[in-house]
Parts: structure tokens; C-alpha cells; sequence
């Protein structure tokens, strides 16, 4: 015979019920993180991860120059990391390497009570964790644009508009490409990502409408291979070359006189994470960052000269740029004087 039940007599319900600690006694770290999905749908003007800095409590970056401070430290106690590694500019303190946002999985920003592996650094931390691929293929393509017919006069933001007549037409366009996906299921995985760049940014100075330019591209690679069930290898490359024009420009001040200002790095990075025990974790970073600035002249009337700088008490001959020819400036070709600098 077949009897009919309820639900009730027949379905059983467990309640599971979890809280957390109202106050953390373990650690006393205090940091804010950002994931892909809340970045991805911020109104960031200019696209650049460090305006998501200073979403942060305590973090601030008054003048606008993308080197924010910690809670009244200076701007160059921040220490920036990329999956760990260290790419703040050792020379000014200051970030040392731009990234395409699309590359963003998430943003920590500790701004005290940092844990042992964070250190050199009496500001804060800003901890950028990249994307890795997984075992469907996924792509990414967008454009992003400025200029003149949306953004008019900014607004009226400029405390004093300067410009002669109105603000001259620009154009900011940023194209990216994001690719990711497996080589060997479950095992090897990749994923890429490249960022043009072809932007103008008027300068509001009185008297002269100044255009920068800005040529270049924010690129990255990144392989992952999972040895085995304990065993995981990435290895990455990071690259933002970018040259500018512009800078040396400004009231009363000729074309020729500018220069071009090449700025970029190339930062390889191999991890390693093994799973040594279910309470020891071994992580393992090698990074390799170098960066520099160049100013190159591009009017015909500079001439390489050659001098020599003590250094460590050798003498070193390097080549630099005079500024103006003799026939230009007041030297003097008795003494063999052929440029003036």
C-alpha cells in the first residue's frame, strides 16, 4: 500500500548558523580591497588604478599627480606591489609602473598594522593582484574616448579659464584588447592583455593653448602552470612605454624648445606557491624592475655635446644635448666654445 505524506513529515531542515568575530584579535591590519566587477564600474576620468587608491579611508592625493598619501604620510611612503612584487620608483618613491585596468582582479590598499611579509615602506601599501586564465576562452574588447563634445570646458572645474577663446578640440582614446584562456585544460593557462594609448590633454596656462600628447601602450602576459595538486608557477611580464610632447611648452616660449619626454619599464616576474602542509604555505617571488625617463630635444638646433662627470673619482664621458648653436647665444669660439649648455 502507498501512503501520502506532507512535506513536513518527509523533508528535514538543518539551520547552520555562522558569525564573525565583531573585533579581529588576531590581526590588527587595516586594509580595504577592490575587486574586478566594482572597479570595472567606477566613473574613473582617465582610467588610471591610481585614482582607486584613494577610495580608501585616509587616503588622499590633493594635487592630483597619482602618488597619494597614507593618512598625513608623505606621498612617497607608499609602496606599491604587483602580485607581490615591489614596483615603486626606487629614486622618487613614488609609483614606478602604469597598468592597464582591464589586468585588475583586485586592489588592496593597507593603510596600517601591514603583516611581515610588507615592509620599507612608513605609509601604506597599495597590493595589485593581476587576472590569470582559466579553462574557457574569454576576450575583452573596449575603446575608451574624451573630448571636447563631452566634455566641454570641464564643467566650468578650472578655477581660472585661461584660455584664449575657448578650450581647443582634444581627443583621449584608449583601445584595449584582453585574451585569456587554456593551453592544457586543468594544467597551463594564459592570458594577455595590451592598451593603446593615443591621448591629448589641454593645458590650461594664460596666454597659449598648450596640447600634451601621449603616444604608447600598457601590456602584460601572464603563463600559469599547475605542476601539480601543491605546486602552481606563474610567470609575467609587464611593460607601459609611453612617450610625451608638450611639457617643455608654455607662455612665450617657442615650438622648437620643447622635447620629447620617453618614459617606461619592462617588469618580468616569476611565483611560485606550494602548498607544504594544510597549515604551511611556501610563496616564492622573483621581480625584476627597471625603469627610466628620457628628454630628447626635437628642434634641429640642438647639438649632442660631450662632457665629462666625475663619478667615484672616474671620469665618465656621457653625451648630452647643448641648447642653442654659437651663432644663436653668446659663446665664445676663442676658448673652442662651439655650443653653449
Amino acid at each position: 500500500d502507498l501512503t501520502l505524506r506532507s512535506d513536513a513529515e518527509t523533508t528535514e531542515t538543518i539551520v547552520i548558523e555562522s558569525r564573525g568575530n565583531v573585533v579581529d584579535t588576531e590581526s590588527a591590519k587595516t586594509s580595504t580591497s577592490y575587486n574586478a566587477e566594482f572597479i570595472e564600474g567606477l566613473p574613473i576620468i582617465g582610467h588610471n588604478y591610481q585614482d582607486i587608491l584613494t577610495l580608501a579611508p585616509g587616503v588622499t592625493d590633493t594635487d592630483g599627480d597619482g602618488n597619494p598619501n597614507v593618512k598625513g604620510a608623505r606621498d612617497t611612503g607608499l609602496q606599491y606591489r604587483l602580485d607581490g612584487g615591489n614596483i615603486t620608483d626606487p629614486v622618487s618613491g613614488t609609483f614606478g609602473q602604469n597598468l592597464n585596468a582591464d589586468i585588475i582582479e583586485e586592489v588592496e590598499v593597507i593603510t596600517s598594522g601591514a603583516s611581515a611579509e610588507f615592509g620599507r615602506a612608513d605609509g601604506g601599501f597599495a597590493n595589485i593582484i593581476t587576472k590569470s586564465g582559466g579553462n574557457d576562452f574569454e576576450g575583452r574588447f573596449s575603446v575608451f574616448w574624451q573630448g571636447k563634445f563631452l566634455n566641454g570646458n570641464g564643467a566650468n572645474n578650472n578655477d581660472v579659464n585661461t584660455f584664449d577663446d575657448e578650450i581647443p578640440s582634444y581627443n583621449d582614446i584608449r583601445t584595449s584588447l584582453s585574451l585569456g584562456g587554456a593551453i592544457v585544460k586543468d594544467k597551463l593557462w594564459y592570458f594577455a592583455s595590451v592598451e593603446i594609448l593615443d591621448t591629448e590633454d589641454p593645458q590650461d596656462v594664460i596666454g597659449s593653448d598648450i596640447l600634451i600628447t601621449s603616444r604608447g601602450n600598457y601590456s602584460f602576459g601572464k603563463l600559469t602552470w599547475q605542476a601539480d595538486s601543491f605546486n602552481k608557477l606563474a610567470l609575467q611580464v609587464v611593460g607601459d612605454p609611453r612617450d610625451f610632447r608638450g611639457f617643455g611648452l608654455g607662455l612665450g616660449v617657442s615650438p622648437d624648445s620643447d622635447f620629447e619626454f620617453a618614459q617606461g619599464s619592462l617588469t618580468p616576474q616569476l611565483k611560485w606557491t606550494s602548498t607544504i602542509s594544510p597549515q604551511l604555505l611556501l610563496e616564492s617571488n622573483v621581480t625584476h624592475f627597471s625603469s627610466g625617463i628620457a628628454l630628447t630635444p626635437i628642434s634641429k638646433h640642438f647639438e649632442p655635446t660631450t662632457v665629462a662627470t666625475v663619478l667615484d673619482q672616474r671620469v665618465t664621458p656621457n653625451i648630452i644635448s647643448a641648447k642653442y648653436p654659437c651663432q644663436f647665444t653668446n659663446c665664445d669660439p676663442a676658448f673652442g666654445e662651439k655650443s653653449t649648455y
